[in-house]
Formats: structure tokens, C-alpha cells, sequence
């Protein structure tokens, strides 16, 4: 699965948000780990 989002810095590291629209179809809930590949593009 591919999409886009924010980085949001805290405490020293980063939020990574995970809209609904990508956490329903995979069953995610709160508390879930995940493997994340990513790319950083600069802002537009």
C-alpha cells in the first residue's frame, strides 16, 4: 500500500499519522506495530 502523509515532530521523534482510509482496510488498531518503508520528498 502506497500514500502520503506528514511527519510531526515529538519528544524527540516523530508521529507518523495513519489516516482511516489506510488503518480499516489492513485491520489496524491502536497499539499495532507496523513496518514502514518511506521516502522524504521536499515540500511543495
Amino acid at each position: 500500500m502506497s500514500f502520503e502523509t506528514s511527519l510531526f515532530p515529538k519528544d524527540g521523534g516523530y508521529l507518523l499519522p495513519l489516516k482511516a482510509a489506510v488503518r480499516k482496510p489492513t485491520d489496524l488498531a491502536v497499539g499495532d506495530e507496523v513496518v514502514v518503508r518511506m521516502a522524504i520528498r521536499p515540500r511543495r
